[in-house]
């Protein structure tokens, strides 16, 4: 069971996330997700992220019930369905430890502020290493946060950063050691939870416009190719 402050930073993330998801549509997920890991763990966060994203999809479709169009709407569950559920069953089967591998990347880099431990760790987007073509979608997220000069390293090279490496780079904020990382956690937190939060939904929209732009062309470029690869 979470403690008072984690019950009050979960609730002040969703609170933040379901202001800029009221406004920019999306977004909401990507800003809980992080959060939700850090304070459940990686295990609980998608399905606990799961359940609250359904109440609050619900919740559009009521309040956008006039504009919705049946048949693209059955086509899309036609997709959205099965995939889910394809998901879910590799996400069952999956340690805890190769989850927070494969979603650590996306995590620091759709974070507002990733603070890191000092120690032998590697920070990598490892596609090109194990053969695969990185998205089009992953690119742009790369391109967002990476430092210029580490991009084409990074996503390209596949070139790993320990920690220290990792701020010059763009993956981490900070580095401190791992008995602080909690303390310094929560005080960020508490920190940014001082901030108007519609101030600060509409400033990152406002920051990140061209950025979300890119995303949202890569992401449809990325469809088309899924389309191709399994002849949909």
């Amino acid at each position: 069971m979470p403690d008072p402050l984690t019950w009050m930073i979960l609730i002040g993330t969703a609170l933040l996330g379901s202001t800029i998801g009221g406004i920019a549509g999306f977004g909401a997920g990507i800003l809980l997700l992080p959060v939700a890991a850090w304070t459940l763990g990686t295990r609980a966060a998608v399905p606990v992220l799961t359940v609250t994203m359904l109440l609050g999809n619900l919740a559009r479709i009521w309040w956008s019930r006039g504009e919705l169009h049946g048949g693209l709407t059955l086509r899309f569950i036609a997709g959205a369905v099965p995939t889910t559920a394809l998901g879910v069953m590799i996400f069952a089967g999956a340690s805890s430890e190769w989850l927070a591998r494969a979603i650590g990347a996306f995590l620091l880099l759709s974070s507002d502020y990733r603070i890191g431990t000092a120690g032998p760790y590697r920070i990598v987007a490892n596609e090109v290493a194990i053969g695969i073509t990185m998205p089009h979608f992953a690119v742009e997220v790369c391109r967002h946060r990476l430092a210029p000069a580490h991009f084409s390293r990074a996503v390209i090279n596949a070139e790993s950063y320990d920690p220290e490496q990792a701020i010059a780079a763009g993956w981490l904020d900070r580095v401190v050691p791992v008995a602080e990382l909690q303390d310094a956690a929560r005080a960020k937190v508490v920190e940014l939870l001082k901030l108007n939060a519609a101030a600060h939904a509409a400033t990152k929209l406002r920051a990140r416009a061209t950025a979300l732009q890119s995303v949202h062309t890569a992401i449809a470029n990325d469809r088309t190719e899924f389309k191709k690869i399994f002849g949909l």
